[in-house]
């Protein structure tokens, strides 16, 4: 069995030459992070742990990960830094590289007509996500314009 697990980081935790680049990294066991690499995210360092504290520590993915350890199955968990606010473009992002790393749809190739056909291994464009209906609302309605 192997399990893939999704999570994000304060970022607050992310070191200089973090902001940078394709904000995807990884934990992992086994021979998952071969494939982690070729993708080109980051192992997350071990030092992070050390600089979460203990009661961080305590909330997931930390004692999920814990959990496949003592137990022997093997796990990649997907991290991706997140700050405060919008963090929809960032759940996009991370649902490419999910849909990368388990060649869950399709991507589209681009065509010099202009369209796009369906290539299996092909990895050009990513899938059009549609975000929930409630992702609209996330901090609630506009406020009304008689107010200003």
């Amino acid at each position: 069995m192997a399990v893939v697990l999704i999570a994000s980081l304060d970022a607050n935790l992310r070191q200089d030459r973090q902001i940078a680049g394709q904000q995807i990294n990884y934990v992992s066991s086994g021979s998952a992070a071969a494939v982690c690499q070729e993708l080109g995210w980051e192992q997350l360092e071990g030092g992070l742990m050390a600089a979460l504290g203990q009661q961080q520590s305590l909330l997931p993915p930390w004692t999920l990960i814990e959990a496949f350890q003592h137990r022997s199955i093997t796990y990649t968990c997907v991290l991706a830094f997140a700050a405060e606010g919008n963090n929809a473009p960032d759940a996009m992002r991370v649902a490419d590289a999910v849909n990368q790393y388990l060649h869950l749809l399709i991507q589209q190739q681009p065509q010099p007509n202009g369209k796009h056909h369906a290539s299996k291994g092909v990895m050009s464009l990513p899938p059009p996500w549609l975000a929930p209906l409630s992702w609209k609302y996330v901090y609630g309605p506009a406020s009304s314009r008689g107010f200003y």
